[in-house]
């Protein structure tokens, strides 16, 4: 009964203390003060959160459209250069016509073959290529075989659709190839000993007395192999030594490294 009395006490001593405390001027509202404040730091963080969440999505949004416009742009450049090798292939293959039709021009007794490389191997690029060319179009082996109107090599093998032709930039093909030289006075000789580090060849002439400058332009003649004389091989870079210890040195008129077309002369 005690413990029971207390407890009704203490009850009855907290009602009074609430009844007191609410009777103090000005506490009601201050607890309504209090609670606004709360209040407004939940709205502004309600509002932070949701003004978060809708930058994090335009920023999303902008993201997802800077990608898109990557994804065009690369389409476009990708198309550029597809457009750009498409022109540069045109304009090469519109070179090799324009100098076939030169040589037509100037001799009539030569059937000229237009021809595309279809197989340059890296281990053999200055030995050999392959053309789409073959007998079913009127090609032979030993044919001579240009590019850009300069001598590119002879055809070494044929098949019926193409050919293997054998560079004029071959060590076993150089070696005494039949030339001569241009300027006032015309020197023969033969072209050899091909120098893949300086791109250049040796020009032997026949005598050593000869008018060999530099600047002089090495042709085919009339000792070349099913060629037409005169057609353009190279030009005198140096000169070293006199006599029988002069060195001629010749580097191809046109770099054909990377040729894509060429022209197969035959004579029927």
């Amino acid at each position: 009964m005690k413990k029971i009395r207390n407890i009704l006490l203490l009850l009855l001593l907290l009602l009074v203390t609430l009844n007191i405390i609410l009777l103090i001027p000005g506490f009601k509202s201050s607890i309504y003060n209090v609670s606004n404040f709360f209040n407004q730091i939940i709205h502004n963080i309600e509002s932070t959160i949701s003004n978060s969440l809708g930058f994090l999505a335009d920023q999303k949004k902008l993201v997802e459209n800077n990608n898109q416009l990557v994804n065009k742009n690369q389409s476009l450049e990708d198309n550029n250069t597809f457009l750009t090798n498409q022109i540069n292939e045109l304009e090469n293959k519109n070179k090799e016509l324009e100098s076939q039709l030169e040589l037509e021009q100037i001799n009539h007794d030569y059937e000229y073959i237009n021809a595309e490389i279809i197989q340059r191997n890296i281990e053999s690029w200055n030995k050999e290529v392959t053309i789409n060319k073959g007998t079913n179009d009127g090609v032979k082996e030993g044919d001579g075989v240009l590019y850009k109107g300069i001598l590119f090599g002879f055809v070494s093998d044929v098949e019926k659709t193409y050919s293997h032709v054998t560079l004029i930039t071959d060590p076993n093909l150089s070696q005494k190839l039949p030339v001569s030289s241009s300027g006032a006075k015309s020197t023969q000789g033969f072209l050899k000993e091909y120098n893949e580090n300086t791109n250049t060849f040796i020009f032997e002439p026949l005598s050593i007395e000869n008018s060999i400058e530099i600047g002089d332009l090495i042709l085919t003649n009339e000792y070349t192999k099913k060629i037409i004389s005169g057609i353009e091989i190279g030009i005198v870079t140096n000169i070293e030594g006199e006599g029988a210890n002069q060195k001629i040195f010749v580097e191809p008129t046109e770099n054909s490294q990377n040729a894509d077309y060429v022209t197969v002369i035959t004579n029927g």
